[in-house]
């Protein structure tokens, strides 16, 4: 996810992942950051893609099936902390909350 708002990769990516509501909410906060970096800062991708560094990953597991993860990571722009709750659905993870600073 921090490489989709990163503007690394296509948010589309992330919907096998990601809970229907917590897509769009992917989705839009995305657009809203290429637009961003489109009006701000035209030439940021020079020489090359963003650089993003994870400076911390947090994970509690609050019940058999499901995770609470605290991510923050850094872009060109700035460093960013992020939220979320992973579950079990039909044999794979899905994100079911999300919340980004």
């Amino acid at each position: 996810m921090a490489e989709t708002f990163a503007g690394l990769r296509p948010v589309h990516q992330m919907q096998r992942w990601l809970d229907g509501e917590i897509y769009q909410k992917v989705s839009r906060r995305a657009a809203l950051l290429a637009r961003h970096r489109q009006r701000f800062s035209p030439g940021q991708h020079r020489n090359g893609p963003a650089q993003l560094v994870f400076r911390s990953i947090r994970a509690q597991q609050v019940s058999p099936s499901a995770w609470e993860v605290c991510v923050i990571f850094t872009d060109d722009q700035r460093t960013r902390a992020c939220a979320l709750r992973c579950e079990a659905h039909r044999a794979r993870w899905r994100i079911t909350a999300l919340e980004l600073g």
